[in-house]
């Protein structure tokens, strides 16, 4: 059976009309899914990752005071405990709400490899920790739940989310010595005073590791020496 002229062109036309926008629909999901990534990847690297790098860097370097700059010689002994608690379980409170807040998996659907290298660094300074725990010549460890309930001492949950506390907020909160805060820290605290030079190096890897992985993502260069940082 044939068709004629007028009902051909009125078929192609019909069918052009299904085509384009059936086309302007998916360009449409397609934009806006970029851009739903775009402001994805923006928020993590900024609420997330940029925090944790700065952490990473604060705890090498304390750290590193210990270990070869001489900060325990110069350093009061209730700052010296205090400032390192916080900076321990600040970068531990950032190391949980990657994985409570989900941030871990929404990095891995956008990019997978990213996810999978940033939780095995991360997870790596744990254990490094659990190294540090089981050696014969440290004698005050830091078990998993001990290092939980720092990084939650450190931690403030709001309308936002889940973050750090400022340094003022965490001290006020243990400052005083009969509070039941300064008795759950208080693991954390004999841990910190027990580090020694050699304690100390074997954190530090892991940590260097973190922030190479991260300077990658946030663009930010790393505060540690090029010498250390592998």
């Amino acid at each position: 059976m044939s068709i004629d002229p007028t009902t051909e062109t009125i078929i192609a036309a019909f069918a052009g009309s299904i085509v384009g926008a059936a086309l302007a629909s998916l360009m449409d999901h397609y934009l806006a899914s970029q851009r739903e990534r775009h402001r994805f990847e923006e928020e993590v690297v900024q609420k997330y990752l940029t925090t944790l790098q700065d952490a990473a860097e604060s705890l090498w370097w304390r750290l590193w005071n210990i270990s070869d700059g001489g900060g325990r010689r110069v350093m009061v002994p209730q700052y010296y405990s205090g400032s390192t608690m916080y900076a321990l379980g600040r970068f531990l409170s950032l190391k949980y709400s990657l994985a409570t807040e989900g941030v871990f998996y929404r990095i891995r659907r956008i990019q997978p490899h990213l996810g999978q290298a940033l939780r095995e660094k991360v997870d790596a300074f744990e254990y490094a920790f659990e190294k540090l725990n089981h050696s014969p010549s440290f004698g005050a460890p830091l078990f998993r739940y001990d290092r939980q309930v720092l990084a939650e001492m450190v931690s403030v949950r709001d309308s936002t989310g889940y973050h750090p506390s400022t340094y003022l907020e965490f001290v006020n909160l243990i400052m005083s010595t009969e509070s039941q805060a300064r008795k759950l820290v208080a693991p954390a605290e004999e841990f910190v005073k027990a580090l020694q030079s050699g304690d100390a190096r074997v954190l530090m890897p892991s940590l260097e590791d973190v922030v190479d992985q991260l300077e990658s993502v946030t663009e930010i260069p790393s505060k540690i020496p090029s010498e250390t940082n592998r």
